[in-house]
């Protein structure tokens, strides 16, 4: 009775909302929305085939922090490579296929060098900071510290092509990257470093191709390269692609905005800019070295993580705070 006396004074079922999206909202205003790392970050190193599956943290430090809570329920992302369309010889790379986690190209022999499957985002590429942004309302305190943090290494081989003869204008499909969720997620947001490389005076670069209906991708900051085409496909668009962002390489943040996702497909192709006849030599091996990472929200953790709106109606869309990718699952 006491309840109901309260809720007809202040008519507290058109209140109770706002006052919980108040609440949420100043929660998740105190947790830093940045992707951070930790000690468990796997050191090994490539080429592989294997699954990669990464665990998420939550931050609940602000923007200076840089220690990630353990996240519960445990949520983690796992990378797989697929479909593959190129074989190689395993004196090329060990994994004898066009695509791998962790390799990069040989200026200096036909073997492709291994490198970190799980390396920091600005390991490669020179990206900046400015280039990433952890949630869709961009701001200065939601740009990802790309220092500690980090994110899958994917080699696509140009050695593949060059082995096959292919003219160096075309667009080759590789293969296909999956990127699976433990459970259903909302909004993920992508962050590519470095999608570009070079030979001598030819450019090419990887492009993403995204499989999935119901998801639709958009540019949330990143280098002027960085474009989205058709709402599924994440393009550079530099004329002469490079490896360095900003100067022929792209890299940047883009969202993708779907409820209930629990996996994300692209297929993977390689472009040539066609300005010189042959993708490398007999004594190199050619190719773009790019990363991907993920961050995302999840819900604050009030009772059930809905709350009811005016007329008692139930509602999915409740306020959130930030996750982090933080290392793979032992």
């Amino acid at each position: 009775m006491k309840l109901f006396l309260l809720c007809k004074r202040f008519s507290f079922s058109i209140i109770l909302p706002a006052v919980l999206l108040f609440t949420a909202e100043l929660n998740a205003q105190s947790n830093a929305l940045q992707l951070k790392t930790t000690a468990i970050n796997p050191e090994e190193k490539g080429p592989s085939l294997m699954n990669e599956v990464i665990a998420f943290g939550s931050n609940t430090n602000d923007s200076s922090g840089n220690i990630p809570a353990s996240y519960s329920p445990k949520l983690s992302v796992t990378f797989s490579l697929s479909n593959q369309q190129y074989t190689l010889p395993v004196e090329q790379v060990r994994t004898a296929r066009g695509l791998s986690f962790g390799a990069k190209p040989n200026g200096a022999d036909s073997y492709a060098v291994e490198s970190e499957i799980f390396p920091l985002i600005n390991s490669i590429s020179a990206a900046s900071i400015t280039d990433f942004t952890f949630s869709p309302v961009a701001t200065s305190r939601d740009q990802i510290d790309i220092n500690p943090n980090r994110a899958i290494e994917i080699f696509t081989s140009a050695r593949a092509l060059y082995n096959n003869k292919a003219a160096t204008h075309g667009r080759y499909y590789y293969g296909d990257l999956t990127i699976s969720f433990n459970q259903p997620v909302a909004n993920p947001i992508l962050h590519v470093v470095g999608l570009g490389g070079f030979y001598s005076s030819l450019g090419f670069t990887t492009e993403l191709e995204m499989q999935n209906e119901g998801i639709f991708l958009s540019k949330l900051s990143g280098s002027g390269e960085l474009v989205i085409g058709e709402g599924s496909k994440i393009l550079n668009s530099a004329a002469d692609p490079n490896s360095i962002t900003g100067s022929g390489a792209a890299s940047g943040s883009v969202l993708a905005t779907g409820s209930g996702i629990m996996s994300i497909t692209f297929r993977l192709y390689l472009k040539g800019d066609g300005d010189m006849e042959e993708w490398g030599t007999s004594t190199v091996h050619t190719g773009d070295a790019w990363l991907i990472g993920i961050s995302l929200t999840a819900p604050v953790n009030i009772s059930t993580n809905m709350y009811t709106g005016i007329n008692g109606q139930r509602k999915n869309d409740s306020p959130l705070r930030g996750i982090a990718l933080t290392g793979r699952e032992k």
